[in-house]
């Protein structure tokens, strides 16, 4: 039997430690591996939604949905994310509507076109807020632009500021 030592031999120079580790083996040239796959986009229900939800509309990344059982009426509101799956539940809605719309911190506003009451709400609310415009006015159509929401009145434009249980009107290029 044959017994190899190996000895280390100080040459008294002072070698740099990359020097004095030993070579590091090579390794084979192996191709680098795949990217990882891009994230799915999924509902949560699958390719559509239940037959008992009805879509109202898409706005910044949010499905906001409705139930359609007449057992369910009034209707429940349901915002999900389309990104991350992220269900918020709303209140149930106290009086028809016909359209809605949604602002960029979740503000969400109901309303009947030719009437002139709006109902809002906020996801965590335990109750949606009811308000209406002084006679005559009366809503053709409500957008929010830049979080601003205005109102289409008959033939005018004014921004509309909602609180507790009331709004105000603000006509631009003034009441006449």
């Amino acid at each position: 039997m044959t017994a190899t030592v190996m000895a280390s031999v100080d040459t008294g120079s002072r070698a740099s430690p990359s020097a004095r580790m030993p070579p590091v083996l090579k390794q084979s040239a192996l191709p680098p591996p795949p990217p990882p796959p891009p994230p799915r986009f999924r509902l949560p229900w699958g390719h559509h939604l239940p037959p008992s939800r009805l879509t109202l509309l898409y706005a910044h990344g949010f499905l906001v949905t409705a139930t359609t059982a007449a057992a369910q009426y009034p209707p429940r509101l349901l915002l999900l994310h389309l990104f991350t799956g992220d269900q918020q539940r709303l209140p149930r809605v106290p009086t028809p509507f016909s359209r809605a719309i949604l602002s960029a911190d979740l503000l969400v506003v109901l309303f009947l076109p030719g009437r002139s009451t709006v109902q809002h709400c906020r996801p965590g609310d335990a109750l949606w807020r009811v308000a209406t415009a002084d006679a005559p006015h009366v809503f053709d159509d409500l957008i929010f632009v830049d979080a601003t929401l205005y109102a289409l009145v008959g033939l005018r434009l004014a921004t509309l500021e909602l609180s507790e249980s009331s709004l105000e009107l603000s006509f631009l290029g003034g009441e006449y």
